[in-house]
């Protein structure tokens, strides 16, 4: 209908009153428009931040990843200190380059020296690691720190020796990580391996000795064994990062310290200038001792808000509504063609309502689906959207012709329409979880949310969405599990356990032991703290602080028991997070009375070291007085008998025979205890001694015996060994002269000497084909003067195998035998092993 027309049609006051109508929905409309604009602005400004968060938080945490590393490292070098180039290489690869961090050099160890020691130093490395191993730039006559490990070797082997106390930015960082204990960065530098490339850092973190206090920067100097150096390319590391940020119109720029272009270590050469429509923020990243400020730009023109394409086409659609809202009024003046004009109006808003559902649809986290119950109380899928393919495998047309398509679990796809009947009566919102199978063939958990709304007709829809929650579930069961090993760890076990919250140093949990060992119960936790340390509070609360931080304590203390008992105790400390906080776990031992029982030990071995001492000396003084005597009794009693030969009878000659003879056994027994007595006092140094030559001696010094027994002695081949010389020679002797001298009759003595190595020591075995020895006697027969045979049948002191023992005893072995009587015996020893530099 022509409009002229149809205003003509109407009233004054009725045209004025639609004009102002049309007037006031308009406003409304770039009122809308307006909002749309600033929301699109707040929507660029939060894809500005958020992008910007990630870009800090993925550089904050590869930054933490080499720290963990060089940690990882220490540790590792504190456990192994000679490790070899390979273990190394090894090492690094497991723990970096298979990781493919771009930016990262190469991962170096130096250790300190000394000046009056650089010489034996590089001789070792040479040895040791590389042939052709020097130190530059040249530092002869000073100390230094030089590096002797590095990889990858392909890029950066041009480093090994090289002196990085030369260079003042690098010998700073290093003294810093050494006296603090902590990882340390460097100033901007340029690498060896970087080709001038001055946009460098080191990543420096100090190794300790294992053994060693480290609680004070003089015993943290002390115990330095060397550091860890971690090059880094600052623009390849954030520039790797900075491109997994999709946003082609974000600037980033990295500053180390300050804001001046002096200071940039990324970003481009000349900053974009702050102009009208650009986001600017920063990020400040605080790590091993320096400070990173991150500077982002994002340029969005105004034009690009004002006409893009939500705002237009919500302008649009608000424009439509005004001109729809205005004709609305009019309806009662328009033909039949004004409302078919209307109708198409319509349909076009209809289309776009269902374009903006297929929008919202593909942008949901899941598969959106409405199920509908009909009143008869079947039903069945309406609508399944896309997201059901890659989630499930199955098109959504699939779903809405037969909802057994569903891959569930057999149970929980049974359960199915009971479950959607229990949401369809339900008033609020309704879930479910179960388990179905994905297109990879593994099963995975989903989690349904539905809410429904009821029809005129007595049906229901359901208006729902699949999410899929297995991450979330493995997440759950790690927790719990992880939750479940700790108090079982905490609780089973004998240890006295506490937690301390670090922050005020009260005990929130100890176990069983722990309350049982105090006497305190597990509510009365508070009293714990100020009652049970006896440690100064300053001192607590630092030890404390340090342990939180992440170090490990080991120190020794005096706690005091409900009972009012002060026991001294062990206490090794530890950083444990739970529940999103930091507390400190604590391990007692109790050592009073171990501490007691040792200083009686020392107080007994060192009477028992005096009291041998003394008897030592007075057998050797014994001994050595008591032999001039008998030789002047048995000198005079052979020239009585040569003198007065003729006027003896044949009992006189016999008795002066018996007192001769009892003179000389008496005298043979008191020079073997004199050489039994010099054992441990006159005894040589150890020193590397073969065998061999040993067995070679004792068989030389028994050729008679050999010869006139008719024997045979096969020694085979021995080891080299750290002893004293002579006394192997005489255990070795007294060993073979055994086997000779008790032999069977007719029988032809056979010896045979072998040696069997073992984890910590040698076991030499001597065997022979004798008499053998009775097993009751086993013991006996080490003792001094302890003999199993008369004078007449087998001659000798008594005192041989006491000396080989007390020998093998100097020597820090045993020995021990097995005989079977009538087929001979075999005597073994063992001596440890010691280098064969060691001394005695």
């Amino acid at each position: 209908m022509n409009p002229s027309l149809l205003l003509r049609s109407l009233r004054a006051g009725q045209v004025l009153f639609l004009a102002l109508l049309l007037a006031m929905t308009l406003a409304a409309s770039l009122f809308i428009w307006w909002a749309e604009v600033q929301r699109e602005e707040a929507n660029a400004r939060s894809d500005f931040e958020r992008n910007t968060d990630q870009m800090f938080s993925a550089l904050s945490a590869r930054l933490e990843i080499f720290q963990a590393i060089l940690r990882a490292g220490a540790g590792t070098w504190a456990e192994y200190p000679d490790m070899g180039v390979n273990e190394w290489n090894t090492f690094v690869q497991r723990a970096l380059l298979d990781a493919d961090y771009p930016g990262v050099d190469g991962l170096a160890v130096a250790v300190p020296i000394d000046a009056r020691q650089q010489q034996a130093f590089v001789t070792d490395i040479r040895q040791r690691l590389w042939r052709n191993f020097a130190i530059y730039p040249d530092n002869t006559g000073r100390s230094g720190a030089v590096i002797t490990h590095i990889s990858p070797l392909s890029r950066a082997a041009k480093a090994i020796g090289f002196d990085i106390s030369s260079h003042p930015g690098r010998w700073q960082a290093a003294q810093l990580a050494r006296d603090t204990g902590k990882t340390t960065l460097s100033t901007p530098l340029s690498l060896i391996t970087s080709g001038g490339e001055n946009r460098s850092f080191l990543l420096i973190h100090p190794i300790y000795r294992p053994d060693y206090p480290i609680a004070t920067v003089t015993q943290r100097r002390d115990a330095l064994f060397g550091w860890l150096l971690l090059g880094l390319h600052a623009q390849t590391l954030v520039g790797n990062i900075a491109n997994t940020v999709k946003d082609p119109l974000l600037d980033i720029s990295v500053y180390s310290g300050s804001i001046t272009e002096s200071n940039r270590i990324y970003g481009a050469d000349r900053p974009r200038r702050l102009e009208a429509g650009m986001f600017e923020t920063r990020r400040v990243l605080d790590f091993a001792g320096s400070r990173w400020t991150l500077l982002a730009h994002r340029h969005l023109p105004r034009s690009a808000l004002w006409f893009g394409a939500a705002p237009l086409i919500l302008l649009g659609i608000c424009i439509a509504l005004s001109l729809a809202v205005t004709a609305a009024t009019t309806l009662l003046l328009v033909s039949r063609e004004q409302s078919r004009q209307l109708a198409l109006q319509a349909m076009g808003q209809l289309s776009r309502t269902e374009r903006t559902l297929a929008g919202v649809t593909a942008s949901a986290p899941g598969t959106v689906f409405q199920w509908q119950r009909r009143a008869d109380g079947s039903g069945g899928f309406t609508f399944v959207s896309p997201q059901a393919i890659p989630m499930f495998g199955i098109a959504p047309e699939s779903l809405t012709a037969d909802w057994r398509h569903l891959p569930f679990a057999p149970e929980e796809l049974q359960a199915w329409p009971q479950a959607m009947a229990a949401a369809a009566d339900s008033q609020d919102e309704w879930q479910m979880e179960g388990r179905y199978r994905a297109v990879d063939g593994g099963l995975r958990w989903w989690k349904c949310t539905a809410s429904s709304s009821p029809g005129d007709d007595g049906s229901v829809a359901l208006n729902g969405i699949f999410v899929d929650i297995t991450e979330q579930k493995d997440a759950q069961r790690q927790l719990a599990e992880r939750e479940r090993t700790y108090r079982e760890m905490f609780e089973r076990t004998s240890a006295v356990k506490v937690l301390i919250d670090p922050e005020n140093g009260e005990v929130i949990d100890a176990n069983a032991a722990a309350c049982s060992y105090y006497g305190y119960g597990a509510d009365d936790t508070k009293r714990w703290a100020s009652q049970v340390s006896l440690m100064a509070e300053d001192a607590l609360r630092d030890v404390l602080a340090r342990s939180a931080g992440g170090e490990q304590q080991f120190f020794r203390s005096r706690h005091r028991l409900l009972s009012g008992d002060v026991r001294e105790v062990e206490v090794h400390m530890g950083p444990v997070r739970m529940n999103g906080r930091q507390y400190v776990h604590a391990i007692v031992h109790d050592v009073t009375d171990r501490e007691h029982y040792q200083a009686e030990l020392v107080e007994k071995s060192a009477k028992l070291e005096t009291s041998n001492a003394e008897l030592e000396q007075f057998s050797y003084v014994a001994s050595h007085d008591l032999q001039e005597p008998l030789r002047t009794i048995a000198s005079f009693l052979q020239l009585l008998e040569r003198r007065y030969d003729d006027r003896l009878d044949d009992d006189g000659r016999q008795f002066i025979g018996f007192a001769v003879d009892a003179a000389s056994r008496l005298q043979a027994m008191i020079q073997d205890l004199l050489e039994y007595s010099r054992v441990g006092t006159r005894g040589r140094p150890f020193a590397a001694t073969d065998m061999d030559r040993v067995c070679s001696v004792a068989q030389g010094n028994l050729t008679r015996a050999t010869q006139e027994s008719g024997a045979s002695i096969i020694a085979e081949p021995l080891p080299k060994v750290m002893a004293d010389e002579v006394q192997m020679v005489s255990l070795l002797q007294n060993l073979m002269g055994n086997g000779l001298k008790y032999r069977r009759e007719n029988v032809a003595p056979q010896i045979r000497i072998w040696a069997e190595e073992e984890a910590e020591r040698w076991v030499f075995s001597v065997a022979d084909n004798g008499i053998g020895i009775e097993p009751q006697y086993f013991d006996r027969i080490f003792l001094v003067f302890q003999r199993l045979h008369t004078r007449e049948k087998f001659g000798g002191t008594g005192i041989g195998l006491a000396l080989c023992r007390k020998i093998v005893q100097r020597h820090g072995g045993d020995i021990w035998l097995d005989s079977v009587p009538g087929q001979g015996t075999t005597f073994h020893f063992s001596l440890p092993k010691r280098s064969l530099s060691e001394a005695a």
